[in-house]
């Protein structure tokens, strides 16, 4: 095969790429190529500096209050664990503190109030293990609070979850005036 049969077969494909491309969004355009590329190990070869960045302006202007309202949720724990995610996901902010959730929860002014934040978190970390303790006064979204705030607002789903990651039971201790 010569250089230039290999070009023209490579220029009727990138034809068709692009034939098969413009009947496809923006958003929709930009999914093909970094999947193209990451299918084909290019991915590092790709510039997505420019894609990144609007990527990241997308994130930041989800609007809070409509991403709290879309979860639904239906007790406090579920509440401070949307939160939790939401400063994970679109903030970029993977450790908080009790502080943090109470200035998000204040900034989306959605009216959900917490009678005791400080006790709503300690039991979402404690009871429902939707968080976990890393260091001083910090905490992180687990995978199980993760997979309740994606679940959401399908109670369904989260019930589901709940069943599944239940923790086993505590071992009774044998009483040793018994033996």
């Amino acid at each position: 095969m010569t250089l230039s049969s290999e070009f023209d077969s490579a220029q009727e494909t990138l034809k068709q790429v692009i034939g098969l491309l413009s009947q496809l969004t923006e958003d929709q355009r930009k999914f093909v190529f970094v999947s193209a590329a990451t299918w084909f190990g290019d991915s590092d070869k790709l510039t997505t500096a420019p894609l990144k960045q609007e990527a990241d302006t997308n994130l930041k202007s989800l609007n809070l209050q409509d991403f709290i309202f879309s979860k639904k949720t239906k007790n406090d724990a579920e509440a401070v664990a949307v939160l939790a995610y939401y400063l994970r996901a679109y903030r970029n902010q993977d450790l908080f503190k009790t502080a943090d959730l109470d200035a998000l929860n204040k900034e989306a002014a959605t009216g959900q109030t917490f009678g005791n934040i400080t006790k709503t978190v300690n039991n979402a970390t404690q009871r429902n293990k939707f968080f976990a303790m890393v260091g001083k006064g910090h905490k992180k979204i687990r995978p199980l609070g993760k997979m309740i705030v994606e679940a959401l607002p399908d109670e369904e789903k989260v019930k589901n979850i709940i069943k599944s990651h239940k923790p086993r039971p505590k071992r009774k201790v044998a009483n040793k005036d018994e033996v």
